[in-house]
């Protein structure tokens, strides 16, 4: 008898596809189900924020920067506003620095959450994404509670906040808090006992220690993989020097680990936001300066996804010369082509939702032709985006 082989395949995968929540392109090589090679392209979602920040004064930069993402708006206009702080030499008072802090970890609750329900819908558990967005809709409660919004809050300026915390609030965020502390209880016990999550995630998407070093992993990807790295620790910023939390790393580095590590990310932004609310300082809620000197720098935060860079050139009359963000997905998509060797095409919803990408923070244009100039006209631009 002859043995036939199956021939490869290429198969794609997107721009738009119900297992997306935004538009990329991928395309898998595959030998029958197994997936042998990957490869993906990115343009489908520009906005071209970082030029556009260039035609805007200081203050307004903040909230047009904050517009790159919905789920992290709070790390987007914290990484500018700190640069330009460190450029400057403004020292925000202490309490808007707790203020800052108790915002940034609701935001990472909720972009948790919403991950969490994304990634329970992937595994075919319907009703897990329910009971997660249900629970998120509390810390939305509390976000809008200190902000005024949902989404995009418009908290920070420079050297502070635009809005104080009441006693009242307090008192609000904290019985909120006790709902969420259960539901994530709850919602850990599901994510890590449940065979249904056991059979999906185990030993799915694997990316070893070495390979999420080599390729500049950021964030709970990499944490998932036993790289020990966390900007609030490592490089403090607002008040995490002055706060007792833990950074949990696991070292499976497949799709459960990083179920577990966000999962257990949860538990601890939680116990930040309490001891930030029980400990901040009486006081100014912003600092008052002078005209801003040009000047450079880079400044880092992290964001729920990770590391989130923001690469900041004043110039004269405080003019925004570029901004330049490098937003954590775009580092860790980079590590999709690893997680994939060996994978199967069944799994490739729950290995990209895995790394929760953000395509609105990532997609850049770039159009490189040596030795020439030319002008580009709008359809130039969209031929080069097919």
């Amino acid at each position: 008898m002859v043995e036939q082989k199956e021939a490869k395949m290429k198969v794609p995968f997107g721009p738009y596809h119900p297992g997306l929540e935004e538009p990329v392109k991928f395309v898998f090589e595959v030998d029958g189900e197994k997936i042998t090679g990957m490869d993906f392209k990115l343009g489908y979602n520009t906005r071209g924020i970082e030029k556009l920040v260039e035609t805007k004064d200081n203050i307004q930069a903040i909230y047009l920067l904050e517009h790159i993402c919905g789920i992290c708006s709070m790390c987007h206009a914290s990484a500018y506003t700190q640069a330009v702080e460190e450029i400057t030499g403004i020292k925000p008072p202490e309490r808007a620095l707790y203020i800052r802090t108790i915002l940034s970890e609701l935001e990472r609750i909720h972009s948790h959450m919403l991950w969490a329900g994304l990634a329970g819908e992937e595994m075919g558990f319907k009703s897990l994404m329910m009971c997660c967005f249900r629970e998120r809709e509390n810390v939305l409660d509390c976000i809008e509670r200190l902000t005024g919004n949902r989404v995009h809050y418009a908290l920070v300026t420079f050297g502070g906040v635009r809005r104080d915390i009441t006693e009242e609030d307090k008192k609000f965020v904290l019985e909120k808090l006790e709902k969420i502390d259960k539901a994530i209880d709850e919602l850990t016990k599901i994510f890590t006992t449940d065979p249904l999550v056991h059979k999906r995630a185990v030993g799915i998407g694997y990316l070893s220690n070495k390979e999420a070093v080599a390729r500049g992993i950021v964030g709970p990807t990499a944490r998932a993989s036993g790289v020990p790295y966390d900007t609030r620790k490592h490089d403090p910023y607002m008040a995490y020097d002055k706060l007792d939390f833990v950074v949990p790393i696991e070292n499976d580095g497949d799709v459960f680990a990083r179920t577990t590590v966000r999962m257990h990310e949860l538990k601890e932004s939680v116990k930040i936001v309490r001891q930030a609310l029980k400990d901040i300082p009486e006081g100014p809620i912003a600092a008052k300066y002078g005209a801003i000197p040009p000047g450079e720098t880079i400044h880092r935060v992290e964001a729920p996804r990770g590391e989130d860079m923001h690469y900041v050139k004043l110039g004269e009359n405080a003019k925004v010369e570029r901004v330049k963000v490098r937003a954590p997905t775009e580092a860790n998509i980079f590590a999709l082509p690893a997680m994939f060797e060996g994978a199967h095409v069944a799994d490739i919803p729950l290995v990209i939702a895995s790394i929760d990408p953000c395509v609105s923070c990532m997609d850049r244009v770039a159009f490189v032709e040596g030795g020439k100039t030319r002008i580009l006209t709008i359809r130039d631009l969209r031929m080069l985006r097919k």
